[in-house]
């Protein structure tokens, strides 16, 4: 098994190359959810909206999949997901007990904000039949693919799905959800990344934003992540 990054929420640099021609969607999603330059890493940071934060931690260790643990009271607890090359498998639990997560609960929101469980575990990049829609320039130094996702299944709350992935480091840079009827529920944007050694990046800062029927904003939240200690994050490990 092979060690990915979730879903999802979060999106670290890899080892992608800009290119001369376009190149396939699957190889493009391929290098944008593998952790290539960071195989054995653990952040910590908060989740935050409004004036409520949640302590994360994120770990991400080779041939094990990726951990994700909320601070929910006093307890820490966590999600394992579990992936291979086409699928995923997500399981929660509080210590040494875990269960397979209830698919029910897929779409509900983490601890009040505007992440879903849905995007912790980034589902949505491993859907079949992706399509590359052209480049985009997202500012200064950040040329991108422009991927599209279609949701093979009723499940979840994205018919469709475009990520932004930067051309020069394979990082995911943005994430639109789209409805049904077309219309965007939420969008995904890298504000910030951070240096994490030996010329490695890391996300820095996400912001998860939500919109209505009506197309107005519901709620803002950011992912906001520390660089590492040499001590490693606070959780359950």
């Amino acid at each position: 098994m092979k060690t990915f990054f979730l879903t999802s929420l979060l999106f670290l640099s890899s080892i992608l190359g800009a290119a001369a021609q376009q190149p396939d969607a699957d190889d493009i999603l391929r290098t944008a959810r593998y952790v290539a330059t960071l195989q054995d890493t653990s952040l910590t940071g908060v989740l935050r909206k409004n004036n409520a934060k949640t302590n994360i931690a994120l770990f991400l260790h080779e041939n094990e999949g990726i951990e994700f643990q909320v601070l929910e009271g006093k307890v820490w607890k966590k999600f394992q997901l579990k992936l291979t090359d086409d699928e995923y498998d997500l399981f929660e639990g509080v210590g040494n007990s875990i269960k397979r997560f209830d698919k029910k609960r897929i779409t509900q929101p983490v601890m009040g904000t505007d992440l879903t469980y849905e995007d912790l575990a980034m589902s949505f990049l491993y859907w079949p039949n992706s399509t590359v829609l052209g480049e985009e320039n997202l500012g200064i130094g950040r040329d991108a693919w422009k991927v599209r996702l279609v949701n093979p299944k009723a499940a979840g709350l994205y018919k469709t799905v475009d990520v932004w992935v930067h051309k020069a480091s394979g990082a995911l840079m943005r994430i639109n959800g789209y409805r049904a009827d077309g219309k965007c529920i939420k969008v995904f944007e890298v504000t910030d990344i951070m240096r994490v050694g030996g010329g490695e990046y890391s996300i820095k800062t996400m912001k998860v934003q939500s919109y209505g029927e009506d197309s107005r904003t519901t709620g803002i939240t950011y992912l906001e992540f520390e660089k590492p200690k040499a001590a490693g994050p606070q959780g359950l490990r």
